[in-house]
């Protein structure tokens, strides 16, 4: 048998044989140049609601916000929500380094932990997958039962090595001068998330030991007309798989898509939280 369909047989047969579910925290990741707006518009969450989860993010109050206007610290006084199934979605300043995320995550986490007193399920889209892949590196992150990434760059990003190579050249003034100087912000992002660079926070990231828990790649594969799409994030890469530390330790389901979030996405993420107890 091939060793690589084995993930996708245990995540079918896990979705078969899944018991009664009890209460589920979700959390939405957004990736790069995105906020928590991403999993609206792109109408992911529509199955969500339709498999009984309610959107909590309202319980997410802010106190006083960073410099960034993209994070927050956070009221710990709100009451405890007792739904069984909900989902959060957050704002991360997407812009800075993977350890400053990682922080900025590691906050919500925190709080949202408190509101729930219970383990969280993370999903992360892009570089948002990478992000909660280094908060569970961190030391005392709050008890997590699953990490779902859709679509996220293990490996690295042939587009951000690109971009970020041309921030370094004459290009990079030219950039700026077209007002797109949100990559400018991003470039120490967009250094650690090329594949050629030896010592990189991502390759750091893939030789530690990982936490014992469920670990499911969503892997988008485009069509010929979205081949563009592989450019940004080839499908190796997004496979957990591939991850030293995480070697076949991933379950791994593949959807036809380009690199952004979908209906698609929503209908399979809903799936897969129904194998979680």
């Amino acid at each position: 048998m091939n060793q690589h369909c084995k993930p996708v047989i245990l995540f079918l047969l896990l979705t078969l044989f899944s018991g009664l579910s009890s209460a589920k925290t979700v959390v939405l990741i957004h990736g790069l140049n995105s906020d928590k707006q991403t999993w609206y518009e792109n109408r992911v969450i529509d199955a969500l609601f339709a498999s009984g989860f309610r959107d909590a993010t309202q319980n997410l109050f802010p106190k006083k916000k960073r410099k960034t206007d993209q994070t927050a610290n956070f009221n710990i006084k709100v009451p405890q929500n007792n739904d069984k199934n909900v989902f959060y979605t957050i704002n991360l300043p997407w812009f800075e380094p993977l350890e400053t995320q990682a922080s900025a995550l590691k906050d919500v986490l925190s709080f949202i932990h408190k509101q729930r007193d219970e383990p969280l399920i993370l999903v992360g889209h892009s570089v948002g997958g990478v992000v909660a892949r280094l908060y569970l590196l961190s030391k005392n992150p709050v008890p997590v039962v699953g990490l779902i990434t859709i679509a996220s760059p293990h490996h690295g990003s042939p587009w951000a090595e690109a971009t970020w190579l041309a921030l370094q050249s004459p290009m990079g003034d030219f950039i700026s001068l077209m007002g797109e100087n949100k990559w400018s912000k991003s470039e120490q992002l967009l250094w650690q998330l090329s594949p050629s660079v030896k010592h990189s926070m991502i390759n750091w990231m893939n030789d530690q030991p990982h936490p014992k828990l469920r670990y499911i790649s969503i892997i988008h594969t485009p069509s010929f007309k979205r081949m563009a799409a592989d450019i940004l994030v080839p499908a190796v890469s997004q496979n957990m798989n591939y991850i030293p530390a995480l070697y076949k330790r991933s379950a791994v389901v593949t959807i036809r898509s380009g690199h952004s979030l979908s209906k698609r996405d929503g209908l399979m993420l809903a799936k897969i939280l129904g194998t979680f107890k």
